[in-house]
C-alpha cells in the first residue's frame, strides 16, 4: 500500500496524525493500493493528479472522494466520473483514518 498526502509543497508519505485532518479530496487506485489525498488547496481531483502524477499508477482510478469535517461525505468524482465501489470504502477509510460520513 502507498499513500501520498499532496500540497502545493509537492507530495510526501501520507501520516494519519499529521494529515487526516487536512484531507479535501482523494483518488485510490485498487491494483496497486495506492492513495492521493489532497489538501483543500485543491478544487478538483484532476488538480491532485497533476501535482502528484509520478506518484500515481497509469491507469484510471476507481476510488474517488470528497471529505468535510474529517468524514467521508461523497464517495465519488464527477470529472473522472467514478463511483467508489462499495467493497473499497472500508480499505480507504482506515487508508485515510476519518469516519464514513455516508453510513
Amino acid at each position: 500500500m502507498k499513500a501520498y498526502f499532496v500540497d502545493f509543497d509537492g507530495c510526501v508519505p501520507y501520516e494519519i496524525n499529521v494529515h487526516a485532518a487536512l484531507v479535501y479530496k482523494f483518488l485510490f487506485w485498487e491494483k496497486d493500493e495506492t492513495l492521493l489525498a489532497g489538501s483543500s488547496h485543491f478544487k478538483a481531483h484532476s488538480e491532485i493528479l497533476k501535482e502528484a502524477h509520478q506518484n500515481a499508477p497509469n491507469e484510471k482510478a476507481n476510488g474517488a472522494g470528497e471529505i468535510f469535517g474529517s468524514e467521508i461525505m461523497y464517495w465519488d468524482s464527477i470529472g473522472y466520473n467514478i463511483l467508489t465501489p462499495e467493497k473499497l470504502r472500508p480499505i480507504i477509510v482506515k487508508i485515510i483514518g476519518v469516519k464514513d460520513g455516508c453510513l
